[in-house]
């Protein structure tokens, strides 16, 4: 494409020079006619075409030199409207970008809660639609209140990041993490059923658990699985996820739990 545009702009150029040259020879040879008529009245283009040949010439100037202007203008225009297109192409970018980043939550790079039920919702639909199963895995970082207390809030926010960065890398890629609320989160699972996801919660609490982030102490999550059933909706299905990780953490934290 580059490539295209370029010899696009190199045949323009030629056009206009071209164009440019031609009308300098024009009015070179207008000029030198007018030269000899003046000094010696002798005009040697009517030995060679005959009466009207200068008006010829005078009219092949003007029209030189008219589509010398038309080229000019041509040419501005076109860089104008590429001008334009540009612009239009870096705003688009702009909303895209906005737009991305108005569904995310700033501090973790996870999905916020602006559009979670809708998502949730369409996952489910087509969970029913193609019937393969889906999961719900909703995780706490343990003790976070303590870690606030305990060092600082800027140090319980590189918490949230390296958790939130650690679970995007475990996940698989049609898995969706979201930022549920303070240090609460939810990750879909489509075609997972609970035993799976079970065993992916397991796995995002060993990942976790092995970050550096606090001077002698390991960061620990409670986490709840549940699979979605047929009569679910999208209320049944989260409140119940949010009902196996309190039993996760009256258990003692640092676990996974199962809904039956």
């Amino acid at each position: 494409m580059i490539a295209a545009q370029g010899g696009e702009v190199a045949q323009k150029g030629f056009r206009l020079r071209l164009h440019v040259g031609l009308a300098l020879v024009l009015w070179g040879a207008q000029a030198l006619v007018d030269w000899l008529v003046d000094i010696g009245g002798l005009n040697p283009l009517d030995a060679l075409a005959g009466p009207g040949i200068e008006v010829i010439l005078q009219r092949l100037l003007v029209i030189a030199i008219a589509l010398l202007f038309v080229e000019v203008l041509t040419v501005s225009s076109r860089r104008q409207l590429e001008d334009c297109e540009a612009h239009i192409v870096r705003l688009r970018e702009r909303v895209n970008t906005a737009h991305q980043q108005a569904g995310r939550d700033m501090l973790t790079g996870a999905l916020n809660r602006s559009d979670f039920d809708s998502r949730v919702r369409a996952e489910m639909n087509r969970a029913r639609q193609y019937r393969y199963p889906l999961s719900v895995i909703m995780f706490d970082i343990d003790h976070f209140a303590r870690i606030n207390r305990d060092f600082d809030h800027e140090t319980g926010d590189r918490v949230l990041e390296a958790v939130a960065q650690a679970v995007t890398m475990a996940v698989r890629g049609s898995d969706i993490l979201f930022r549920y609320g303070g240090e609460k989160f939810v990750v879909l699972a489509p075609n997972t059923d609970s035993t799976a996801a079970g065993k992916l919660a397991e796995k995002l609490r060993a990942v976790v658990q092995g970050l550096q982030v606090l001077p002698e102490r390991s960061i620990t999550l409670s986490l709840g699985v549940t699979q979605m059933r047929p009569d679910d909706n999208l209320r049944m299905l989260i409140d119940r996820a949010d009902d196996v990780l309190s039993l996760a953490t009256d258990k003692g934290r640092d676990r996974t739990e199962r809904a039956e």
